[in-house]
């Protein structure tokens, strides 16, 4: 039973009541039943839809290099890819650990800020997520250029 049809009862139980019609339930039962669809009602809805993939819409929050927090949105299309708002980024997963665990790089278009190229850009790092079981919040981890000083990156959906 949904939300939608617990409070739909209750307000027809109610109107019974305002009618008059004391037939079916004294208002004490009433009040019961009303109770109880209620707590059923929210305590179905309000448990937090579990995914079973990092594939589709995230948004992110990530720390800069000069401490600035900077929030955007992210796509993960499937388990070697994904993109992100900031410079017309994406991220190529090259390896995982297990199904939590995910490495690769980020680039991003822009400046030439690496000395060497990669996946086509100068403007790159790595970046190192790590999922929880239900794939709702992801904590990792970024660098410049490979250069394993790490950076906070966070997202949930």
């Amino acid at each position: 039973m949904n939300i939608q049809s617990s409070w739909i009862i209750a307000q027809q139980l109610l109107q019974l009541n305002e009618m008059g019609v004391k037939r079916m339930f004294s208002w004490t039962k009433k009040m019961a039943i009303i109770s109880t669809f209620l707590v059923v009602g929210f305590g179905v809805n309000s448990q937090v839809k579990a995914f079973d993939s990092a594939v589709g819409e995230w948004t992110y929050r990530e720390l800069t290099i000069e401490g600035h927090t900077m929030r955007g949105k992210m796509t993960f299309i499937d388990k070697t890819n994904a993109t992100y708002t900031a410079n017309n980024g994406r991220i190529i997963f090259v390896a995982t650990d297990g199904d939590s665990g995910w490495k690769g790089f980020w680039i991003e278009e822009g400046s030439d800020e690496c000395p060497e190229e990669k996946y086509g850009s100068k403007l790159w790092g790595t970046a190192i997520f790590y999922f929880n079981d239900d794939y709702s919040k992801f904590e990792g981890t970024w660098d410049m250029c490979g250069n394993g000083i790490g950076h906070s990156w966070t997202g949930f959906r």
